[in-house]
């Protein structure tokens, strides 16, 4: 009868653990839609403002907004949820998203848009660093390094599915897109049924990170994950434009070809939690930064839209290794008393970065095409792939 019950109860906490990872997963893929969803419609949404001066730039604009309330927001988020905790100030964030985000559906002006595009960055503000503090509160370890390759790949596929779906609507009327933000109020029930207020003093317990806070290092890897951001937002902003400018204007060639980035990017998640057992997390740095490095370099040789599409499998690929590392070194060298806090100014480095990236390279495709443009930056990523190179083996001679 004891071993009746026992599995039961092992059954139970297993029906649990999926239903918590699931929310979780759901809720970052929020997160992941936050601005790249209207990717494929930007051209259209140009037309639609071409009253204004800058019409182009004013639609890179727009997509990009939401991440500057998000960087400049997250950090007093990440102070709050510290403070007053995670889960019911994580469910109003995913309300005010649904309603926010989806609202852009109903307007046709530059300022009622970008009204909605300022609450939706208010509210993933809160969301990002939320669900980032929730993995380090929940997992610990390579069970952690597992669910964040998971989650990573899990969003990666999240955005490859709603951005063909974007492209799809986008064809047909631009502001059939903002719809896709209603499916905030779908995950909306699995967190307020499936998600707890998480014990952080147990947790705390078990996983054991370092009291050293380390501050250049902690500087390094906001920079970093600024830079990263920076770069990859430069394929659903530009990308489009680039086909454009190839002789290829459907935003349907331009979805699928980000979506074939995205679904390379869930691969190389995938494979992130076994190359970290044997790599530093400098080193994940360096070999992602060279392939991502590779994969602009064949971009801006590129031709046509199967060149594209072959750039950005590699491009995607490099991405993938990416995204999991920053959130992973930051839970192992913060204490968890200023977890949040953490995260929250990594979701602010990260988005600054997205909202960054059309105003980085708006001077640089001034002065040379967009083909150039992907070559430039993939030169400055070999350096960045080079520096981390020498960070890892500067630090295997110290620890020597």
């Amino acid at each position: 009868m004891s071993d009746i019950f026992c599995r039961k109860a092992i059954t139970k906490n297993r029906t649990l653990q999926k239903k918590l990872k699931t929310a979780l997963l759901m809720t970052a893929t929020l997160t992941a839609l936050s601005s790249a969803i209207i990717g494929p419609a930007l051209p259209k949404i140009s037309q639609a403002l071409s009253g204004y001066q800058q019409s182009d730039f004013i639609s890179k604009v727009l997509l990009t907004l939401p991440a500057l309330l998000i960087a400049l927001f997250s950090p007093l988020a990440g102070l709050l949820i510290d403070r007053y905790g995670r889960i019911r100030l994580l469910e109003a964030a995913i309300l005010l998203y649904a309603l926010a985000g989806s609202s852009g559906f109903f307007f046709n002006e530059l300022t009622p848009l970008a009204t909605s595009r300022i609450f939706l960055g208010l509210a993933v503000a809160f969301i990002m660093p939320i669900v980032t503090a929730l993995v380090g509160d929940y997992f610990c370890g390579e069970d952690r390094d597992r669910y964040m390759s998971l989650q990573s790949a899990f969003m990666a596929l999240g955005g490859m599915a709603f951005i063909a779906l974007a492209g799809w609507l986008a064809k047909r009327d631009w502001h059939y897109p903002f719809l896709i933000y209603s499916l905030g109020l779908l995950v909306l029930p699995m967190v307020v049924f499936w998600l707890h207020e998480p014990k952080r003093n147990e947790q705390d317990e078990q996983c054991r990170v370092s009291t050293q806070h380390d501050k250049k290092l902690f500087f390094l890897i906001l920079t970093t994950a600024f830079i990263t951001m920076a770069v990859f937002f430069m394929i659903p902003v530009q990308l489009p434009f680039l086909l454009r400018e190839l002789g290829v204007p459907s935003p349907v060639y331009a979805a699928l070809a980000i979506v074939t980035g995205t679904l390379a990017a869930a691969l190389g998640s995938l494979i992130y939690s076994p190359l970290r057992r044997k790599l530093h997390f400098s080193q994940m740095y360096a070999l992602a930064f060279g392939i991502t490095a590779l994969g602009y370099g064949l971009t801006a040789l590129a031709e046509g839209w199967y060149s594209v599409l072959l750039s950005m499998v590699i491009t995607g690929f490099g991405v993938g290794l990416l995204m999991p590392n920053p959130g992973l070194w930051i839970m192992e060298i913060i204490p968890a008393e200023r977890r949040g806090h953490a995260m929250g100014r990594m979701s602010s480095a990260f988005f600054l970065g997205q909202f960054a990236s059309p105003l980085l390279v708006a001077p640089l495709t001034f002065y040379f095409s967009l083909s150039s443009t992907f070559g430039l930056v993939g030169f400055v990523l070999v350096f960045i792939s080079a520096g981390y190179f020498w960070y890892s083996r500067k630090k295997q001679q110290t620890t020597a």
